[in-house]
């Protein structure tokens, strides 16, 4: 591999534009199920976040994977394991995990000028101009676990790519404090040659192997690669993560996020199901999350995909049968009833009595604003329904589903199972942590 030498161009302190920040919620889903104001008893336990229908490990605290729970681990096959050991297994509760999230990110949002929320637990900031920022990022750290209860790291530097990096020392180097900064070119090459790969944002989750077998195992490495040939090789995205990684920005703050242009709504039923209800209920709760969702950014669709899934017992795994069926409406719009109606039509098409099922699924697609859509003297205009705007005011009045349609209404045996659900603590009012 080149040299270990810091190349002019690289040199963080002289070519100092733009500062940026990442602030990263320390193991979110478990830090929010031991949060210390409803469940103290659990501070320093080992905790397992499990995926929907307790299916696998999606989350672990800082002493579960001491213990060496990995993510992806079946609980079927640890859950003996896990009780003799003690650790304490929950549910995804995602109204909580979103809850605590909007907390985070609002608390933050008052102490910086300009924030991109990347992802439930993760947000950059531009601290561009903001003196003592040893100091500043030791106050957002505080800020947020006085305020919400949920610890944070925070790595600062002059790119997107290296403030994410620098977050990963924040939480794994000693002596740091939970807050990385840096801006000087010593702790830019030391940062880069301790990083491993599989942690540069970009390049572990696709490319880690490939780079591997090419002898760049480091982050130094893939910064002093020729960044023209990384590119032909690799595609601009890592170009770009090659640049960032030498401290010139490829990637500005996203202010806003971009209106989704597919929205997908589906779950794996707890048990297998055979007969039409469970099947057109579902497929008609999931129209009506997919439809919020569609609202929520002012966008309408045209385009609607159902799919029911037969699963069948493998040796190795499993192996899933789809039936399919796609329409388009009769025009624009973001309608439930509308699309709740097309999307029963659709399975209707392929639902056959004799199988018994393990999931369906909806997709809303050609998804685009009102205001792009092109219109003629033949063309319907895109529908855009009061009704259920009306129906999303009360929802987000009284909660999820206090108003819905009849068709959704009844025994829903194939909804979603956790056995290990806690209560959601904030955001109802008989599970608000009560003092004794």
């Amino acid at each position: 591999m080149p040299e270990a030498i810091l190349k002019p161009s690289w040199r963080l302190r002289a070519n100092q534009k733009r500062v940026y920040a990442l602030v990263d919620c320390n193991s979110f889903y478990a830090s929010c199920e031991r949060h210390p104001l409803w469940r103290p008893d659990l501070a320093g336990q080992a905790i397992v976040v499990l995926s929907n229908n307790d299916g696998c490990v999606i989350a672990r605290s800082a002493e579960a994977k001491k213990l060496g729970y990995k993510m992806g681990d079946p609980f079927f096959k640890i859950r003996d394991q896990l009780a003799e050991q003690g650790v304490h297994v929950f549910s995804s509760n995602y109204t909580l995990y979103d809850d605590l999230s909007n907390r985070v990110m609002m608390t933050l949002a008052d102490m910086v000028p300009e924030l991109e929320v990347y992802s439930i637990d993760e947000m950059f900031a531009d601290l561009t101009g903001i003196p003592g920022l040893q100091s500043f990022g030791e106050e957002l750290r505080n800020r947020v676990w006085n305020w919400v209860g949920i610890h944070v790291g925070v790595g600062i530097s002059t790119t997107k790519t290296l403030s994410k990096l620098s977050n990963w020392a924040a939480k794994n180097w000693k002596g740091l404090g939970g807050v990385a900064v840096v801006l000087d070119d010593q702790r830019h090459e030391l940062l880069l040659k301790r990083a491993p790969i599989d942690e540069v944002w970009g390049a572990g989750r696709r490319y880690a192997e490939r780079l591997k077998a090419m002898g760049i195992d480091t982050a130094w490495h893939l910064a002093c690669c020729d960044d023209q040939q990384i590119g032909k090789d690799f595609g601009v995205l890592l170009r770009r993560t090659v640049l960032e990684l030498r401290g010139l920005p490829c990637a500005e703050l996203q202010l806003e996020a971009p209106p989704k242009k597919n929205i997908v709504s589906s779950r794996a039923f707890s048990s297998r199901q055979k007969g039409w209800q469970p099947v057109e209920q579902s497929i008609a709760s999931y129209v009506a999350r997919a439809a919020e969702k569609l609202r929520a950014q002012g966008s309408v669709c045209r385009r609607i995909d159902v799919g029911l899934i037969v699963r069948t017992a493998t040796q190795d795994s499993f192996q899933d049968t789809w039936s399919i069926a796609s329409a388009k409406v009769s025009t624009h719009t973001d309608d439930t009833l509308m699309l709740q109606g097309a999307a029963i039509n659709l399975a209707k098409r392929i639902f056959d009595k004799e199988a018994v099922y393990a999931k369906s699924s909806i997709a809303l697609g050609e998804i685009c604003q009102p205001s792009d859509l092109s219109q003629d003297m033949f063309a319907l205009a895109p529908t855009q329904s009061e009704v259920s705007r009306v129906l999303d005011s009360i929802n987000t009045k009284f909660g999820k589903g206090a108003l819905r349609t009849g068709v959704t209404v009844g025994d829903a045996s194939w909804s979603m199972q956790r056995g290990h659900l806690s209560p959601y603590y904030t955001t109802r009012l008989a599970d608000l942590p009560k003092l004794r």
